[in-house]
């Protein structure tokens, strides 16, 4: 059931561009190829991530997936789905036991408690090094890469494959083959982010691009055609060609002038209501060194109910008069006790008997936090940096802050390149930008959930709690970051009605916000 794919993909875009795939030799390649789990260790800092937006749920992509490796002849990689440890220990247990320890107990609890299959990709046929040639010129180094000048020159190559002129895609001969390559499968509403990361090698992305568009296809194809997975049709499936259409890759990157490289991506972004995803590197580093139960204290929530909001409301009105007569919302009074917090480093602020820890990472463009009441969160995130001290904050009450990003929220609401540009320039001062990034977990269990994310395991608790299980989710683990949040969308079924805080428990601790839940 193979599809009749060649190697000459150009004809699949437009008629104007030309691409031909050669493969490289196996030879002169000393590095050792290994099997790739979703568990694998963090990628270096350098990677490149490509997305597809579409409806999928898992055993689609499983399955289109699986085909287009099989057909690509610079991948020669395979899906396999171990359901077993036996199977493990028989097929993968050189890969089994190079991993952590905490790695290990979660493929044994999924197998064993969850009764799900453990997804890996085998990658150790794989390489694709690829450059630009031809008429499209992109240069490379001397290694063979894609030098980060001409990427960015020609970036919308890389983004789309839709250009003008013929390109010619080579595997570069002196240069790194792929060691790594992840999949992460994350779902908001009916569409989908298809992520694909992998590392070092520049012209990579390339490669990589055509293969998002053939895996989109590929799954549009079965979507769309019933018959298709029908077992009495094979042949209509044999025969069935792989087009190259409506789905679309794109590649988000910050491009440090001065250095003349690519310093990995800023963000990549496609929805306003976007979460904020963290991510493993240092959970598990945390978990392994501590002796609590890992299966419980990945995460947990407290629910602020709306008689103590309301008690924090008139303590702060009752700090400063100014206040008299404004109507606050508990958006604006955490943003301020989170702004707080995060002039102090770490310092935990506690309301109650609750902790309200900190949020490192907030959103970094105004979009982001439309979903926010009045965007009070964003602004004062933007502004409070900008102007004031640390010292300055530490020193304020919460009401000050409050009523301070009340007016600069006011002064900055209407005026977006402003806003914008004051976000630039304090992330370039305090923060990475690398630190970013924004998907759309599933929750495991649902029906659409790839597989690849394990941390949301233990917070199956939370489900009951949200109406739409499609937002659903904990943690991604697509990216190296740590120190990364996300922030879901609030629900509940309670009726008292309130605010919902997520805590991830791991050092240093971070606080989910959840915006306000009326009655």
């Amino acid at each position: 059931m193979r599809p009749s794919v060649k190697p000459e993909f150009g004809k699949h875009f437009n008629s104007s561009v030309q691409v031909e795939i050669v493969k490289p030799s196996m030879e002169n390649h000393s590095r050792k190829f290994s099997l790739l789990s979703p568990f694998d260790v963090a990628f270096p800092p350098s990677f490149y991530c490509f997305f597809f937006e579409g409806y999928l749920d898992r055993n689609l992509f499983l399955q289109a997936m699986s085909r287009v490796l099989d057909v690509i002849p610079s991948l020669g990689g395979r899906i396999m789905q171990f359901h077993s440890m036996q199977e493990i220990s028989i097929k993968a247990s050189e890969w089994f036991n190079g991993l952590e320890n905490l790695e290990k107990e979660v493929i044994k609890s999924r197998l064993q408690i969850g009764k799900k299959p453990v997804p890996v990709f085998d990658l150790r046929n794989v390489q694709l090094e690829v450059a630009f040639l031809d008429d499209d010129t992109i240069q490379t180094n001397e290694t063979g890469l894609l030098s980060a000048t001409e990427l960015a020159k020609h970036l919308a190559i890389l983004g789309s494959f839709m250009t003008s002129g013929p390109v010619k895609v080579v595997h570069s001969n002196p240069s790194e083959p792929l060691t790594r390559f992840q999949v992460t499968y994350l779902r908001k509403s009916n569409k989908t982010a298809l992520s694909l990361f992998m590392d070092y090698a520049v012209g990579d992305a390339a490669a990589v691009s055509m293969i998002i568009k053939l895996l989109g296809d590929e799954m549009s194809s079965l979507r769309n055609d019933p018959v298709s997975s029908n077992n009495s049709n094979k042949s209509q499936k044999e025969n069935k060609e792989l087009p190259i259409q409506n789905s679309t890759a794109f590649f988000k990157y910050v491009y440090n002038r001065e250095e003349e490289k690519i310093d990995d991506f800023a963000y990549s972004y496609y929805d306003p209501t976007a979460c904020y995803s963290f991510y493993r590197a240092e959970i598990v580093k945390h978990l392994e060194n501590n002796n609590k139960n890992t299966s419980k204290i990945i995460a947990k929530e407290v629910t602020v109910t709306k008689r103590q909001l309301d008690l924090l409301k008139k303590k702060i009105i009752a700090e400063n008069r100014e206040l008299d007569g404004v109507k606050l919302t508990s958006n604006e009074i955490l943003s301020a006790i989170l702004l707080k917090t995060l002039a102090v480093g770490d310092k935990q602020n506690r309301f109650h008997n609750e902790k309200l820890l900190t949020l490192r990472y907030l959103a970094t463009c105004r979009e982001r936090c439309e979903f926010i009441d009045s965007n009070y969160f964003g602004n004062a995130f933007g502004v409070i940096f900008n102007s004031r001290t640390k010292k300055q904050l530490l020193d304020a009450k919460i009401s000050d802050i409050v009523l301070y990003l009340k007016q600069v929220a006011q002064r900055t609401v209407d005026h977006h390149v402003y806003w914008e540009g004051k976000i630039e320039e304090m992330c370039q001062r305090y923060f990475d930008p690398l630190q970013v990034d924004f998907g759309f977990p599933a929750f495991e269990g649902n029906d659409n959930y790839m597989g690849i994310t394990n941390w949301v395991k233990p917070m199956s608790s939370i489900a009951e709690h949200f109406s739409d299980k499609s937002f659903l989710g904990v943690s991604t683990l697509c990216m190296p970051l740590p120190h990364v949040n996300k922030i879901l969308p609030a629900s509940t079924m309670s009726s008292e009605g309130g605010l919902r805080l997520v805590l991830s428990l791991y050092e240093p601790e971070y606080l989910y916000f959840v915006s306000e839940i009326p009655k």
